[in-house]
């Protein structure tokens, strides 16, 4: 298990972190719509500098917006506000792309069941992630988002494996490409952050969100 010494931190409390933000939230009153829920959640986690793209590693979950994509015309729909476990950072035939995985493809309840079973099975690297947040916090007296993935390096992160998984349970169309220079405002969420991350919608164009959740709905029941 990753070092808890110092910091006093644990996996259970990582889990207990996410489960509380998940019932903060769900405490807001009924008659609070998505729009404003998002809201809510994304003033909590959008709290740190805007980065640049080169800022980001794979094992981040990262929030940006997004351009129109080079393939627009081709697309059905796509979100202009992604938010994006990075899966990998990689040279392709026409320049750099970063490979991920977009929660906003989902609903809500499915978001948190899928980080909650990623949290699961990478919990070491995403524990050691936390702690080192809070260390380097503490030092700065502002809360850090932080990887441990180095270039070259997987440290527990073997993201392959969770596109197998995403793939025998259909919900590997959530998995996409994106071009660093069509990203703005990148926007790494902090570990202990994810359960409001959940929560936070994306800006889909070409189609509504009702209507996503529907083909969602739909290729579930195949």
């Amino acid at each position: 298990m990753a070092d808890k010494n110092r910091t006093g931190y644990h996996y259970k409390k990582f889990v207990d972190d996410f489960n509380d933000q998940i019932a903060a939230i769900n405490k807001l009153p009924s008659k609070t719509d998505m729009a404003k829920r998002s809201s809510v959640c994304q003033k909590k986690i959008y709290q740190f500098d805007k980065k640049k793209p080169a800022f980001i590693k794979p094992g981040m979950l990262t929030a940006f917006m997004y351009k129109e994509p080079k393939l627009k015309e081709e697309l059905k729909y796509y979100d202009a506000r992604p938010m994006v476990l990075v899966f990998n950072v990689f040279k392709s035939g026409e320049g750099q792309r970063i490979l991920g995985f977009n929660i906003h493809y989902y609903p809500e309840k499915f978001r948190m069941l899928i980080l909650k079973k990623i949290f699961q099975i990478y919990n070491e690297y995403f524990l050691a992630n936390a702690i080192q947040e809070r260390r380097v916090s503490a030092k700065r007296g502002k809360t850090i988002p932080f990887t441990n993935l180095e270039r070259g390096k997987t440290n527990g992160f073997e993201y392959p494996m969770l596109m197998k998984l995403l793939q025998q349970y259909g919900l590997d169309f959530g998995i996409r490409e994106y071009i660093p220079e069509l990203m703005a405002n990148v926007s790494p969420v902090n570990t202990s952050n994810y359960g409001y991350a959940a929560y936070t919608e994306g800006n889909f164009k070409k189609e509504t969100l009702s209507a996503i959740i529907r083909q969602f709905n739909n290729a579930m029941k195949k």
